[in-house]
């Protein structure tokens, strides 16, 4: 629908680098803002060193668009409490893994939105099944995925977090409600105590500040 009114459109496959940046070189926008996980974020990283405007910032969008680099930045460089976890690229390098993990655990496409491409691993027997879903279902057609520990949580919150030129920012807490892996509904606020309020801000400003560039996140 939004072709039908923007004053330029072009449709290409935002995954191949030269394509990506012969169009923007093209149309010379004021600014980039990478909407979608299938795109080649190294070609931005280009782009910004030749001077364009990526909105937050080309490292933050290489580094966002790919749960196995967001993830390891979260915790390995920052040292922030995830989930249990590893990465694999086929149905016997998870196998030789799962030990890590446990059942139950969730097997995940790498680049994804919206749950799409999860499977909920119960034995050994799941992982082929589970291996094609994520792969069919993932974005970028990489064949890769993460595979997680289930964690025990009472409720699932995003907290919005403003990096702005006068610090960083957070909005009041929004909760969810999925069904089986899909989400349903959200509200705002959602209700979290003080202490618990103070280490969601903790944990957002250290991966904020380290993405760099201004905007919501």
């Amino acid at each position: 629908p939004a072709m039908a009114i923007a004053q330029h459109k072009a449709v290409i496959d935002m995954r191949n680098g030269e394509e990506l940046m012969r169009l923007i070189n093209d149309l010379k926008p004021d600014y980039i803002i990478p909407e979608i996980e299938a795109i080649s974020t190294e070609t931005l990283i280009e782009l910004e060193r030749k001077g364009f405007n990526v909105v937050p910032s080309a490292y933050a969008a290489n580094i966002t668009m790919n749960r196995e680099s967001i993830r390891t930045l979260a915790a390995e460089t920052l040292s922030l409490p995830t989930s249990p976890y590893f990465f694999a690229s086929c149905d016997e390098e998870i196998l030789e893994k799962i030990h890590l993990i446990g059942f139950p655990c969730f097997m995940k496409p790498i680049m994804s939105s919206s749950g799409k491409g999860q499977t909920l691993l119960k034995s050994e027997a799941d992982i082929e099944t589970a291996f094609e879903t994520a792969c069919q279902n993932g974005r970028g057609g990489l064949k890769r995925v993460i595979v997680e520990g289930m964690g025990k949580f009472d409720r699932e919150i995003t907290l919005l977090t403003v990096n702005a030129v006068d610090g960083i920012h957070f909005c009041e807490p929004i909760g969810h409600h999925q069904v089986n892996g899909d989400y349903h509904e959200s509200w705002q606020p959602e209700a979290i105590s003080g202490e618990l309020l103070l280490e969601c801000k903790r944990i957002a400003s250290a991966v904020v500040a380290t993405l760099g560039g201004f905007g919501i996140f």
